[in-house]
């Protein structure tokens, strides 16, 4: 049975709560190390990095709404690099989302499946440019601070968040091995720390960190404003959505989409979950993988899309400016609606894989 845990707020703020849980999954867990994301130049610099002793956790801010790279890419060198011993990382629903494909694709190691996962609640991340001319205007941790005003209220799309976060019905997770929940609740007061069942929350020291159990009222007000904010979200996709097909849904369109393109691969580079599926098609493979044949490099691709995390970060790091979301949103969506393939979730098998394989 799920586990919800009470984080109480004081004066000090839900930040300093937070990274007070985090210190003390450190100390009584015993960890060697914490990819998280890590405050630099006075908190205008936030970016996926590992902390190795306890006290580097003041650093840790997954409030900030910027998001410069998936850490999920990082977790198999991260768990190589520290071991052994206990490791955790705190991850943004897409990132964890990402991390659980990986593994479902055998592309993890055993190290890596010793890394306990931290998901928090995401309230959405500005594009790199955005940030930054906010950051120049006002202090970034008055920017964050607003954007957890809005927890209470079930969230907000703001124009100014990065398409992928507009689109995103799912900024939670309750499958992570522990959840810090921000949605429907007053995050001057209180946060909430989940684990999925009694015994991770046993073997989390979870009872010695957050003594108190949640109430049942504040346990549903969170599930109620995801709900709401996962509608309002899917409304906002369709509308993008329909923005795009208005503007052309033939190839000739789809293609015009790519005039800029350079060709460069950072979008591929950045996406944690490519692994060359678009290689023999675009030529980069001369051998197909071995003469492997079209139907099954289809396939592959069909696999990818349906496990896109939703992180945008492709279209974040396209220099060109190529609209790469309405392409690939629509396409892993109808991929995952027809066959009824949800990533993240742990217990869905991955698609087209043979049984047994």
């Amino acid at each position: 049975m799920r586990v919800n845990r009470l984080v109480e707020v004081d004066e000090a703020g839900p930040l300093a709560a937070l990274q007070a849980v985090l210190h003390g999954l450190w100390e009584r867990n015993g960890l060697v190390a914490m990819l998280a994301p890590l405050e630099s130049e006075g908190g205008r610099e936030v970016s996926p990095q590992i902390a190795e002793e306890p006290r580097a956790v003041a650093a840790v801010n997954p409030f900030a709404p910027v998001m410069p790279a998936n850490a999920a890419a990082l977790v198999v060198d991260f768990a190589r690099e520290h071991q052994p011993g206990p490791l955790a990382a705190v991850l943004r629903p897409c990132e964890w989302r990402a991390v659980v494909e990986l593994r479902k694709r055998r592309r993890t190691t055993p190290e890596a499946d010793r890394v306990t996962t931290i998901a928090v609640d995401c309230l959405g991340c500005h594009s790199a440019g955005v940030w930054s001319e906010r950051t120049r205007a006002a202090s970034p941790s008055d920017i964050w601070r607003e954007a957890l005003t809005y927890a209470d209220q079930g969230g907000f799309t703001p124009q100014s968040l990065r398409r992928g976060c507009q689109m995103c019905t799912a900024p939670a997770v309750r499958d992570a091995e522990l959840t810090i929940g921000l949605f429907g609740l007053n995050t001057s007061c209180a946060l909430l720390a989940s684990c999925p069942d009694e015994a991770t929350d046993a073997r989390l020291h979870m009872a010695e960190i957050a003594p108190r159990l949640a109430s049942e009222e504040l346990v549903v007000r969170r599930e109620v404003a995801l709900g709401e904010l996962a509608e309002r979200r899917g409304r906002q996709r369709d509308i993008l959505s329909q923005e795009a097909q208005r503007r052309g849904g033939g190839l000739a369109e789809v293609l015009g989409l790519f005039a800029n393109c350079s060709l460069c691969g950072d979008c591929l580079d950045a996406c944690p979950l490519y692994n060359g599926e678009l290689a023999g098609m675009l030529g980069v493979r001369s051998a197909r993988h071995g003469g492997r044949s079209l139907l099954a490099e289809l396939v592959e691709l069909g696999r990818w899309l349906a496990s896109c995390s939703g992180c945008g970060m492709c279209e974040e790091v396209c220099s060109c400016r190529v609209p790469l979301l309405d392409i690939v949103s629509p396409l892993s969506q109808r991929v995952r609606d027809e066959i009824a393939y949800r990533p993240g979730d742990r217990a869905a098998a991955l698609p087209w894989v043979a049984s047994g394989s």
